[in-house]
C-alpha cells in the first residue's frame, strides 16, 4: 500500500483566522465606540439640562421677589419683563432639549441602560414641569399685582383731584360822574374803552389756555402709565397662554411615563408573587426532605437491630 503524503496546513489555518479577526475587529470596535459615544452624549446633555433648570429656578426666585412687591410708585416693570422673557425662553429651550434627550434614549437597545435613561428623562421632565408651574403662578401673582396697583392709583388720583374753583366775584365798579347807568338797578358799570376790554379778554383767554394745557400735561403721564400697565398685563397673559401649551405637552409626556411606571409596578408585583410562590415550593421540598431523612434513619436503625439479633442468634 503506497504511503499517504501528509501536508501540514496549520499555518494557513492560523492566517485565515487572523484575517477574519482583523476584518471583524474594526466593525465591533466601531459599534462599541458608537455606543460609548451615545452614552457620553446622553450624559452630557442630561447634565446640561440639569444645570439649565437650576439656573432657571434662580431666575424664577428673583422674578418672584420682584413680582411680590406692592409699591405704587416703585414698580420695576422693565426688569420684570426682561426676567419674564428670559425664563420663558429658557423653558422653551429646555423643552426642546428634553425632546432631543428622549430621542437619544430610544437608541439604546440594552434594557438596563434603557431603564436608567428613562428614569433620568422622567426626573428632568418632572423638574421642568414643576418649574413651569411655579412660573405660571408667579405670572398670575404679577397680573393680580398690576390690577391692584391700577385700582390703587385710580383711587389715589380720584382722592387728590382739586375741587372745582368757584367763579371769581366781580367787584362793584364805582360810577364816574357823567357816565351812563347800566340797565340793572343794582349793578353799576363803566365803559373802559375797546382797547382795555380787548386786553382783558385776551388775558382771560390766555389764562384759560394755560389751565387747559396744564390739565392736558397732567393727564398725559397718567395715560402713559395706564397704557404701560395695560401692555404689561397683556404680555403676562400671553406668556401664561404659551406656558399652558408647554405645560400640557410636559403633562402628556409625564402621563405616558406614568403609565410605563404603573406597568413596571405591576410587573414588580407579579415578580414578588412568583418569588413568594417559589419560596413556598422550596419550603415544601425542604419539609419533604426532612421527613425522608427521618424515614431513612428509622430504616437504617431497624436494619442494624435485625443484624445485631442475627449475629447473637448465630
Amino acid at each position: 500500500m503506497p504511503g499517504v503524503s501528509v501536508r501540514n496546513r496549520t499555518s494557513e489555518f492560523q492566517s485565515i483566522i487572523e484575517s477574519v479577526r482583523a476584518t471583524k475587529a474594526p466593525s465591533s470596535a466601531l459599534a462599541v465606540n458608537k455606543r460609548q459615544r451615545a452614552k457620553s452624549d446622553f450624559s452630557k446633555l442630561a447634565a446640561s439640562i440639569g444645570r439649565d433648570i437650576r439656573n432657571t429656578s434662580l431666575k424664577l426666585e428673583k422674578l418672584t421677589s420682584l413680582a411680590q412687591r406692592r409699591t405704587l410708585f416703585d414698580d420695576p416693570t422693565e426688569e420684570i419683563q426682561d426676567l419674564t422673557f428670559m425664563v420663558k425662553q429658557d423653558i422653551a429651550t429646555l423643552n426642546g432639549k428634553l425632546d432631543e434627550l428622549s430621542h437619544m434614549r430610544e437608541v439604546n437597545t440594552n434594557k438596563q441602560v434603557s431603564d436608567h435613561t428613562s428614569n433620568v428623562v422622567n426626573q428632568l421632565k418632572t423638574k421642568l414641569m414643576s418649574t413651569t408651574q411655579d412660573f405660571k403662578e408667579v405670572l398670575k401673582t404679577r397680573t393680580d399685582s398690576l390690577h391692584a396697583q391700577q385700582d390703587r392709583r385710580s383711587q389715589f388720583l380720584g382722592a387728590t383731584k382739586p375741587s372745582p374753583k368757584m367763579a371769581p366775584v366781580e367787584p362793584r365798579r364805582r360810577q364816574l360822574p357823567g357816565a351812563p347807568k347800566a340797565p340793572s338797578g343794582d349793578s353799576v358799570a363803566i365803559d373802559l374803552g375797546s382797547d382795555s376790554l380787548g386786553a382783558a379778554e385776551r388775558s382771560s383767554s390766555g389764562r384759560r389756555n394755560n389751565a387747559l394745557s396744564l390739565s392736558m400735561m397732567e393727564a398725559r403721564p397718567d395715560q402713559g402709565y395706564q397704557q404701560a400697565r395695560a401692555d404689561a398685563v397683556q404680555q403676562v397673559e400671553s406668556t401664561i397662554v404659551e406656558l399652558g401649551q408647554i405645560f400640557n405637552q410636559l403633562a402628556t409626556m409625564v402621563a405616558e411615563q406614568g403609565e410605563m411606571v404603573e406597568r413596571i409596578d405591576a410587573n414588580v408585583e407579579d415578580a414578588q408573587m412568583n418569588v413568594q410562590a417559589g419560596h413556598m415550593q422550596l419550603m415544601q421540598y425542604y419539609n419533604s426532605l426532612t421527613s425522608n431523612r427521618a424515614l431513612i434513619l428509622k430504616v437504617f436503625a431497624t436494619v442494624l437491630v435485625f443484624m445485631f439479633i442475627w449475629v447473637l442468634l448465630v
